[in-house]
């Protein structure tokens, strides 16, 4: 009786994780399969596959410059990140000093401020000082709420892995600047990459702040997306998203290769 339990529980658990795991990637399934079709509405069953609206995107250059603005200012907003957030991780890990707790506050606010507030605030304050739709005014703010989700892995990694090594470096006569460059940042490595990731990411999928600190002059793709949405009801977005997936699935995989999925989770 007790096997057959067993196996009845085994059988619910494998059904319902496959089930949520179906729940959780349909969405993904319907855009891409939306982008194959020839028709504006999607049918089921499909009448057709079409690559139609894939080569629409080639009448809407302004879509692929919205790409390579928000990949430039991604990037750059991970390098800036990192090397904003390395130090201060390092001091708030590694030392004690008055107001340590505070500055930790401080750094990782964005993550309780709603962005809609730090969109609001940005405006008056850019409109003030002239940073307004300006690409620097941009990538500040996207270096601003991005910083958080850089800081925890870095964090992360380096409380996850023993100081003596670094000491140890340091009796043999290495320098404070060899020390860091060959003895901790090759350590802590896989939370240096992820919360590059997680600062790309962000700035990539920013939306709410970018909407209040630019016009015309520096449109991200959400922002182009969510113009083109508003007047055109057709299956290109669609085809862009397969495209930003495909993307984001080149990303994991070259991730995976190089530094490995399993110790961007041991960063965390």
């Amino acid at each position: 009786m007790s096997r057959l339990v067993d196996r009845l529980w085994s059988l619910g658990y494998r059904v319902t994780v496959v089930l949520l795991c179906a729940f959780i990637l349909a969405p993904i399934f319907i855009v891409i399969y939306a982008s194959l079709l020839p028709s504006v509405i999607v049918t089921v069953p499909p009448t057709g596959l079409s690559l139609e609206w894939y080569a629409k995107l080639l009448q809407h250059p302004e879509l692929g410059q919205s790409l390579v603005l928000s990949l430039e200012v991604g990037l750059i907003t991970a390098v800036i990140c990192l090397v904003l957030t390395v130090p201060a991780a390092i001091a708030i890990s590694r030392r004690r000093f008055p107001g340590r707790g505070l500055v930790e506050i401080i750094l990782t606010s964005p993550l309780a401020v709603p962005t809609l507030i730090i969109g609001l605030a940005l405006l008056q304050f850019y409109s003030s000082i002239g940073l307004f739709d300006t690409f620097v005014g941009l990538v500040v703010a996207h270096v601003l709420v991005s910083m958080p989700y850089c800081l925890r892995p870095v964090m992360a990694a380096l409380s996850n892995y023993d100081a003596s090594v670094e000491e140890a470096a340091a009796v043999l006569g290495a320098h404070p600047w060899t020390i860091l460059r060959r003895v901790t940042l090759p350590i802590i490595r896989p939370g240096l990459v992820a919360g590059a990731m997680f600062a790309f990411i962000i700035s990539f999928d920013q939306f709410t702040v970018t909407l209040f600190v630019v016009a015309a002059n520096y449109v991200t793709l959400p922002i182009q997306i969510f113009n083109y949405v508003s007047y055109q009801n057709d299956p290109t977005i669609a085809a862009l998203s397969t495209l930003l997936i495909l993307g984001a699935l080149v990303l994991i995989f070259g991730v995976e290769g190089t530094v490995g999925l399993d110790q961007l989770g041991q960063a965390e």
